[in-house]
């Protein structure tokens, strides 16, 4: 009997290699895909050594031939996926001037936009009866503050996209997952951290992290209770109630709680 099948994203670190690694202990063949070759082939070895399944492809999501590629590789061992888990994302924190060339802009909209949707077409058409799609937003998906602007024009997207999907796919027995977390405890979150201008870094909204491995198992106990907006933390349920708010509260309270260029 053939097991049911996940591929993720974005999966070499991180909470894409935590969704991975539970998915993975619950008796998932796992395919990992990651653009640097050395992190994702000990992530598969990471996987392995606990008696999962998984294989790793190193891919850049923006790269249509090479994707397809991919999407042609994993076909022709599985014919079905069960979870298509679209992780892959970068975070650049800079104000929208300070971007050198608009390629740099650009480059933000293609990694975490344009890879989601890519990704979501190709493949798409191997998804079983039953499956999911499972789409990493972010809390700034639902409002974004100054310093991330490709990023929360992205992730918004996201949460469109899926919304689109969500409604496509209505009867289909596809079922459409998007999860907008707050912070998580990863490695590009500490990049992202040491890279930021010190005018983000006095932050009063700082939050305690989350860890990866508990990110993971709450987005994933949400997707089978078969929820479509999945929130896992106090910090984005609050962002997410603030965005309802009349606009002149809901702009004083923004400003208030996030940094911002020149703020006293």
């Amino acid at each position: 009997m053939m097991p049911k099948v996940a591929l993720i994203t974005g999966a070499s670190s991180g909470l894409g290699l935590e969704m991975a690694k539970q998915l993975a202990a619950e008796g998932y063949a796992v395919i990992l895909l990651a653009r640097g070759k050395e992190r994702l082939a000990a992530a598969v070895e990471q996987i392995r050594d606990f008696g999962g399944t998984a294989v790793g492809f190193s891919c850049d999501v923006t790269d249509e031939a090479k994707l397809m590629a991919v999407r042609d590789e994993v076909k022709a061992v599985y014919s079905s996926l069960d979870y298509l888990i679209i992780n892959a994302g970068a975070v650049n924190c800079k104000l929208v001037k300070d971007f050198r060339e608009a390629s740099e802009l650009k480059r933000d909209l293609e990694v975490n936009l344009w890879g989601t949707v890519l990704t979501a077409y190709l493949f798409m058409s191997m998804l079983a009866t039953g499956s999911h799609i499972l789409m990493i937003s972010s809390g700034y998906g639902l409002a974004g503050p100054a310093g991330y602007g490709t990023y929360a024009a992205a992730k918004a997207g996201i949460i469109a996209f899926s919304g689109v999907l969500r409604q496509e796919l209505k009867g289909s027995q596809i079922s459409v997952h998007v999860a907008c977390p707050g912070d998580i405890d990863t490695p590009q979150y500490r990049q992202e951290q040491a890279d930021m201008p010190a005018w983000m870094k006095a932050n009063p909204a700082a939050k305690t992290l989350m860890a990866p491995g508990e990110a993971a198992a709450k987005i994933l106990r949400k997707c089978r209770q078969g929820r479509y907006l999945i929130i896992i933390s106090r910090d984005v349920s609050a962002l997410n109630m603030l965005i309802k708010m009349p606009t002149a509260i809901k702009n004083y309270i923004f400003d208030k709680i996030f940094p911002w260029p020149g703020a006293k």
